[in-house]
């Protein structure tokens, strides 16, 4: 029989009756914070392993979830690949840092033998992973797995959202594989492939964590009890109590984590009581861009293929803020991405009493969009939200006219509701939408521009109401990140700096043209009151 007591420096003393050595957690009721640092496989072969742990050998029709803190910096390993934590050989599941092209993705993957389910995270560029998780912050990640054999109930959350849905469907094959639970690496991979960086608290449970779960580990910070949660069957804090080379399992299944390479001594570190951040600007100081009405533009150095976020087939939506005066903006683009053939999509401030949204597939083949406003109710030189989603879904039909609500294909939200209009269709009924050409803000715009994104599905009606009620102090990339291609925060944003406008999520940084400095203004909505 064994019992636990501790130390005046909080660390886990074992004293043992018998032939028993078991180790156990102390008896702690606020933690402090504690975290470990991994070198990585070019430095030293560091990582921890779990050797005989039956109740984490999870079989492909098992339920279960993994929970991890990460914190990397740009001085950590960029060009290889890294293992978080896995339990995988010739089959199971492993979360890594894929630096495969595109390099810089998150991937979980499961095999069964002859089939696998995965999970890519961050797929656009290297650029989005970068600004988002190798910034010396922490970040939360969370995998979660329904045990049906698909991919669409796999899961992955990073900072308490979800980001990603899984693909592929397993057929059967077992997914054990025994004595190869490893943090910090893949026992099936290569010595370079090991983690790098601050790793917090670890957590497996064998069920499907909810949303609302994750959101709970995530704004509570890395010194919430994992405990809290049903069906807890490892949960390491990597530091918190331990001693030696042993990271003790605070499950009570005794699954505890032994150090190679590494010690309690040389690799614990504390982080008192650190919770989650965010690379973002915050409120205080938010900037905007002035556009004069002329040729004032920002737009993209490279033409982007429409294809890529947009097509008729396919849903998307694009939101921004906008401020302008009476007599100001006349058919002047709020945004714009046409080709040289002149197709694509145009946002248009069209009059006193409408906005337009045109379709073009060439200069005399065009669907227009026309909505209704009150009386220079866009241009009363205050802050507006706009927001525009189409569904992917309606047919067009050649030369066909009608006047209808938001329901044809088409909607656009101004300030939180819904606002009425109709369409006129000048097509022949070819679809299709191909060529390149530059994203732009403004183009005979005159007012102020801030807080754009683009994405590749259609927001739900209470979305677009919270992109509103939200104000600025809301981060896009944070409360609707499901999806989003593109986030530009028009001089708020990581890097930006005139005259470059930097995409916050995705690879197409913006330049300001015939502007200077002065066009960056500290002018931004609030709070709706």
């Amino acid at each position: 029989m064994s019992r636990r007591s501790r130390n005046p420096a909080g660390q886990c003393q074992i004293t043992t009756s018998g032939s028993s050595n078991t180790i156990y957690p102390p008896a702690i009721d606020v933690f402090d914070g504690y975290c470990c640092r991994f070198a990585g496989g070019f430095v030293t072969d560091e990582y921890m392993a779990v050797d005989t742990a039956p109740n984490l050998q999870f079989e492909y029709d098992d339920p279960f979830s993994v929970s991890l803190w990460i914190n990397l910096s740009y001085s950590d390993q960029a060009s290889t690949s890294t293992f978080y934590i896995s339990n995988h050989s010739s089959v199971g599941w492993y979360l890594y840092r894929d630096s495969g092209a595109p390099t810089g993705k998150l991937r979980f993957y499961i095999y069964d033998g002859t089939s696998a389910i995965t999970l890519d995270y961050s797929l656009v560029n290297p650029s989005r992973f970068n600004r988002r998780m190798r910034d010396g912050l922490w970040h939360h990640i969370v995998i979660t797995y329904a045990g049906d054999l698909t991919g669409s109930n796999a899961k992955m959350y990073v900072d308490g959202k979800l980001r990603k849905i899984g693909s592929g469907t397993l057929t059967g094959g077992s997914t054990i594989i025994a004595n190869k639970f490893r943090i910090g690496w893949d026992d099936n991979a290569a010595p370079a492939t090991k983690f790098e960086g601050l790793m917090g608290p670890v957590g497996v449970w064998s069920k499907e964590l909810s949303a609302t779960e994750v959101e709970t580990i995530f704004n509570k910070g890395n010194t919430f009890d994992l405990r809290n949660l049903t069906n807890l069957e490892a949960y390491w804090r990597m530091g918190e109590g331990d001693s030696g080379t042993t990271i003790i399992d605070w499950s009570n299944n005794g699954y505890n984590a032994e150090m190679i390479n590494m010690s309690v001594a040389s690799n614990v570190v504390i982080a008192t009581n650190y919770t989650p951040s965010y690379p973002y600007t915050p409120l205080v100081g938010a900037k905007s861009l002035d556009f004069d009405g002329s040729d004032d533009i920002l737009e993209s150095s490279t033409s982007i293929p429409i294809s890529q976020w947009f097509d008729f087939p396919e849903p998307f939506t694009v939101s921004f803020w906008a401020k302008s005066s009476a007599g100001s903006g006349a058919n002047g683009n709020y945004f714009s991405t046409i080709t040289s053939g002149n197709e694509g999509l145009e946002i248009q401030d069209g009059d006193a009493t409408h906005i337009y949204v045109y379709f073009k597939e060439s200069v005399s083949k065009y669907v227009i969009y026309t909505f209704d406003l009150d009386t220079n109710e866009h241009r009363d030189g205050n802050w507006h939200n706009f927001v525009f989603g189409w569904d992917g879904n309606y047919e067009l039909v050649a030369g066909a006219s009608l006047t209808t609500g938001v329901v044809f294909g088409l909607r656009f939200w101004l300030d939180g509701v819904p606002r009425p209009g109709s369409r006129t269709t000048y097509w022949d009924g070819n679809q299709e939408l191909d060529g390149s050409g530059p994203i732009k803000w403004a183009g005979g715009y005159e007012g102020r521009i801030t807080e754009g994104a683009v994405w590749n599905r259609l927001l739900d009606n209470s979305e677009m109401q919270q992109l509103y009620n939200l104000g600025i102090p809301t981060n896009v990339a944070i409360d609707f990140p499901y999806k989003l291609l593109h986030y530009w925060r028009f001089g708020s944003g990581v890097g930006d700096a005139y005259p470059t406008i930097v995409d916050q999520v995705g690879y197409y940084n913006l330049t300001m043209t015939n502007m200077d400095s002065g066009d960056i203004i500290t002018d931004h909505p609030s709070n709706p009151t």
